[in-house]
């Protein structure tokens, strides 16, 4: 009964204005819908790295082997599980993978590949990874958007989503435009909740994303527009693992797959960059890569001579091109209230011992953190802005919980809805 009211209702709204609009849309399922009454306040989510979907549309004029495919109709290139299983990841790497200019400083598709990001504005894109495996380790927000939605969420009007290429930095992500795609969207589902200020939530690199967003913006923008911003597990100052995949690849857990099947395409990423552990926090920390020659630090020596010695052409210069151009590594304050929630006491892979060349697998030493990102790094955004006089920062620890199962973390998810359920 309750809802064939809410379809009643609904026929009356667009009887009366036959040429409505998104916000008009909007407007009616907040009407006509009891459990989106207002008291679920706009949410807005930027994922991490890996968790938006792309799509690739191919036609190479080569390939790198024979059983790869040269053309095809728009498919999706990640994440698809069965790609990454030998030897079909070997096409993938190839198409996935970005070209630097190094004369423009530009990132492009491999040739012959055209991609895109689907379903800007709403969760879709990344609620699981495999879109076609909807079940375990698949699901990256489903859990979390479900529970927003038990709670009064309304998808598309309440509960929207940012996904971007997570390969490209935010400068140059949707080709340059999505700060402007994000200030739209923001805008829009500002208006759409009728003048209610929207809370940002982020993921992982997401949390890097954002705040280089809220650092683009006017500060009277970011008071009309913004309530508060949520970081979850944000990398606020690199990874080990940051470190690894420039040095040997790192095949991320994926069974017979080495990381030097995957170095080349994770060094092409512009986003690789970001993850790299930053001098600022962790220069004095002492070493992350040790070899029988040398130790190296996350000092700007250290790194360069550590990528020279990986064979990295142009990575350190490729690093300070985006460290200059986000100015991520000075982590400057994002002018909102900020409640950062993140896991610790899981083992984080933190130094990496290479006792036979970086084309080998290393010894991994474990510290503290997420399981992903160190806590010295978790902890990073707080120490520098807990004491800010101006804005409000609030830091919740939650033990045992990893980078990504804090997502479905009752005690997270908890706390999450008690912001936005208001």
């Amino acid at each position: 009964k309750a809802t064939v009211s809410v379809l009643n209702c609904l026929r009356v709204w667009v009887e009366r204005m036959m040429h409505s609009h998104v916000l008009f849309c909007a407007a009616a399922v907040l009407a006509c819908s009891g459990s989106a009454s207002g008291a679920f306040a706009p949410v807005v989510i930027v994922p991490g790295t890996g968790g938006s979907r792309l799509e690739a549309k191919l036609d190479k004029p080569s390939v790198p082997h024979f059983y790869c495919s040269r053309k095809s109709d728009w498919y999706t290139l990640w994440l698809s599980v069965t790609q990454l299983l030998p030897p079909a990841i070997n096409c993938w790497v190839d198409n996935i993978k970005l070209l630097w200019d190094k004369g423009t400083d530009t990132y492009t598709n491999n040739v012959g590949v055209t991609t895109r990001v689907p379903g800007w504005g709403s969760t879709e894109g990344f609620e699981y990874l495999d879109p076609a495996l909807k079940a375990g380790q698949s699901d990256y927000f489903h859990t979390l958007v479900e529970r927003m939605v038990a709670a009064g969420g309304v998808r598309n009007v309440t509960v929207r989503g940012s996904p971007y290429d997570f390969r490209r930095a935010p400068t140059s992500a949707y080709d340059g435009a999505w700060a402007a795609k994000m200030t739209q969207l923001v805008e829009e589902t500002y208006a759409m909740n009728n003048g209610t200020q929207v809370t940002l939530m982020s993921h992982s690199m997401g949390c890097l994303y954002t705040l280089w967003f809220l650092n683009q913006k006017a500060q009277a923008w970011k008071a009309k527009y913004v309530r508060r911003w949520v970081p979850t597990a944000g990398v606020f100052a690199g990874a080990g693992t940051g470190i690894k995949q420039l040095v040997s690849g790192s095949n991320e857990g994926i069974p017979g797959v080495k990381g030097l099947t995957v170095r080349d395409e994770q060094r092409s990423y512009e986003s690789s960059m970001m993850l790299v552990p930053s001098e600022a926090v962790w220069g004095d920390a002492g070493w992350f890569v040790s070899t029988p020659a040398r130790n190296y630090t996350a000092r700007a020596g250290d790194l360069h001579d550590l990528l020279d010695a990986a064979g990295f052409d142009d990575g350190y210069l490729r690093y300070q091109l985006v460290a200059n151009r986000t100015r991520l590594p000075e982590l400057t304050h994002p002018g909102v209230d900020v409640v950062h929630m993140y896991g610790t006491g899981v083992a984080t892979p933190t130094q990496f011992v290479y006792p036979a060349g970086f084309d080998a697998e290393p010894t991994t030493i474990n510290g503290d953190g997420d399981g992903t990102v160190p806590l010295r790094s978790l902890a990073a955004a707080g120490g520098k802005w807990a004491n800010a006089s101006s804005f409000r920062f609030t830091a919740h620890e939650f033990p045992k919980a990893s980078h990504g199962g804090i997502l479905k973390d009752e005690g997270y998810i908890t706390q999450l809805l008690a912001l936005l359920v208001e």
